[in-house]
């Protein structure tokens, strides 16, 4: 072979191999592409199986809770229910709630003992009295938050009279007590009864202070009161019984402006006695004393001129002049009803004791006035004019404390 043939084989051998090693690199690299394509591939559809199950678990779920509906639901509506267990449902449905009587009794009554309490708070703001009307006689009584209550009954009579007793009869009562627990009747009425009673002076005893024979008596109004009724001011008048009407005012019906009871009224049942009520100024307890008081001045300055100048005989003058200390001393029994509802135990101790010391230099006073005229027509007149003074003075020194 020339060498001219020899470098043209040798040129082609260089291409083949060239050749041979551009389509070994090809097919290297289509083997690559196909195996990367191939796990590409692979990937994906693992991908997809994942999701697939992912979804079908949430299905599984929901068909679950669906089953488990709809298996509640098949069992509510199935009419073939377990004998036992609708036994048992029919003995829960029918068997009834145990109620304690005796707990519901004991609340009752509670209920009611407040109502009664808060009934006493308002019947506290008043005071009740029984009178006749033109004020000869009559019972105060206080009624306290508590139920407890006290009170006084007075009556004067001038005209009875013995030698040991000349200047007439007092019948009085100073008492206190409790009341039980207000019940309700009905919308206007209450009923109650008293618990306990004690009397200052035992009652049918008498003792002769001053010329005055005192007969201490039992609390006219409450004597015998087996029961109480109370009337709120929503008490029909027209309903209520004659016998409380009679002493409250509403004898005649027909002359009844009033549809409804403007006060408070206690009435005793067993006695048809009733007492009215006015209500009490907290702000100045002795107001109204005062102004009676002041009222009584004017009355006996009336009278102070009457015996003075009229020119009475003797024996008018004695009678008007027993009536002027009458005045003085129907107001110091009513000045001291008014101190014992309103001092405090220590204070009305030493006025009690400061009264009794007033007493017997009154008495003193009085009979050495009338030991002047011992004998004469005039001594009498001079007695009761020197009592009614005195009684006087000691009235203004009273309504000291009330102010």
């Amino acid at each position: 072979m020339s060498k001219k043939h020899l470098e043209i084989s040798t040129y082609i051998n260089r291409i083949d191999n060239s050749l041979l090693k551009r389509k070994l690199l090809l097919l290297a690299v289509v083997c690559c592409s196909t195996v990367i394509l191939f796990s590409g591939c692979k990937s994906d559809r693992k991908a997809s199986d994942d999701t697939i199950t992912t979804s079908n678990q949430v299905v599984d779920n929901e068909a679950t809770e669906d089953n488990q509906v709809s298996d509640s639901t098949s069992t509510k509506n199935d009419p073939v229910i377990n004998s036992e267990t609708a036994e048992t449902n029919a003995t829960a449905t029918i068997t009834p709630v145990e109620s304690n009587p005796v707990e519901a009794t004991s609340s009752v009554e509670e209920n009611g003992n407040k109502e009664g309490m808060l009934l006493f708070t308002e019947l506290s703001k008043y005071q009740y009295i029984f009178c006749s009307g033109v004020g000869a006689w009559q019972t105060i009584l206080t009624i306290y938050e508590d139920g407890t209550f006290s009170g006084y009954y007075n009556d004067s009579d001038m005209g009875d009279i013995g030698e040991e007793y000349p200047n007439g009869t007092n019948y009085s009562c100073i008492f206190d007590g409790k009341f039980t627990t207000p019940k309700r009747v009905n919308d206007y009425t209450y009923s109650m009864t008293i618990e306990a009673i004690s009397l200052v002076n035992e009652a049918g005893t008498e003792e002769i202070v001053e010329g005055i024979r005192y007969i201490y008596s039992e609390p006219y109004g409450l004597e015998n009161a087996k029961e109480i009724y109370i009337y709120t001011t929503k008490a029909p008048i027209k309903e209520l019984p004659e016998g409380f009407r009679n002493w409250a005012g509403y004898m005649g019906l027909n002359d009844v402006n009033e549809e409804y009871l403007p006060f408070y009224g206690l009435y005793n049942v067993e006695t048809e006695c009733g007492f009215t009520s006015f209500e009490i100024v907290e702000e100045d307890p002795g107001a109204d004393i005062i102004a009676e008081v002041e009222e009584i001045e004017k009355q006996y300055e009336i009278m102070n001129d009457r015996l003075a100048n009229e020119g009475l005989s003797q024996s008018k003058m004695n009678i008007l002049a027993k009536e002027i200390y009458i005045l003085w001393d129907d107001e110091i029994n009513k000045i001291w009803g008014y101190l014992k509802d309103s001092l405090d135990k220590d204070t009305m101790d030493q006025l009690t004791t400061a009264q009794r010391e007033w007493i017997k230099r009154k008495e003193s006073e009085v009979n050495k006035a009338g030991s002047k005229y011992e004998g004469g027509s005039i001594q009498p007149m001079i007695e009761y004019i020197t009592a009614a003074e005195l009684t006087r003075d000691r009235v203004y020194e009273l309504i000291e404390y009330l102010r």
